[in-house]
């Protein structure tokens, strides 16, 4: 796959379910979602006010995303996670936006939204500091790991070891 920012975009935007990591008591805290979609390469998501996620981003913005496609093969296997800061999004016109990009690509979230129903919920956008993108199609080994850091909007690749 290679890093390439609208590829890298439309993958995450076509996978179906994420999977977030926070910090928990200084261990990871895994949990599947649905309520997300891709602004660029920055992931944004939804979610209720009152969960374990919200406090444990609260207490720690350090979160990775693992974005996978189901019923890969494996000769041509992709998986990309992300790694940053969530920061909460309190601009409504910036919560709209979310809510349009999550409603573009989940019908059910849409329909929450139009009936009101995401009053309770607090939206982030992650700001990505690291890239990691495994293709087995460029090698079923670590040369198919490429990592990309990202820092002040400059990128770094480096292969992973």
């Amino acid at each position: 796959m290679g890093f390439n920012h609208v590829h890298l975009s439309q993958y995450l935007n076509k996978t179906r379910f994420i999977t977030l990591s926070t910090v928990k008591n200084g261990n990871p805290a895994l949990r599947t979602m649905a309520a997300f979609a891709a602004e660029g390469i920055s992931p944004v998501f939804s979610t209720h006010r009152d969960t374990d996620k919200v406090r444990q981003i609260e207490e720690n913005p350090h979160v990775s995303i693992l974005f996978q496609h189901e019923n890969q093969h494996l000769r041509t296997f992709v998986n990309i996670t992300i790694s940053g800061i969530a920061r909460r999004v309190d601009d409504r016109d910036d919560q709209e936006r979310i809510i349009a990009l999550i409603g573009a690509r989940n019908l059910r979230y849409q329909e929450r939204a139009a009936r009101g129903e995401l009053i309770e919920h607090l939206f982030y956008r992650v700001e990505p500091v690291e890239i990691k993108i495994l293709d087995f199609a460029r090698s079923p080994s670590p040369q198919g790991v490429q990592l990309v850091r990202l820092s002040g909007g400059k990128e770094k690749a480096a292969r992973a070891a």
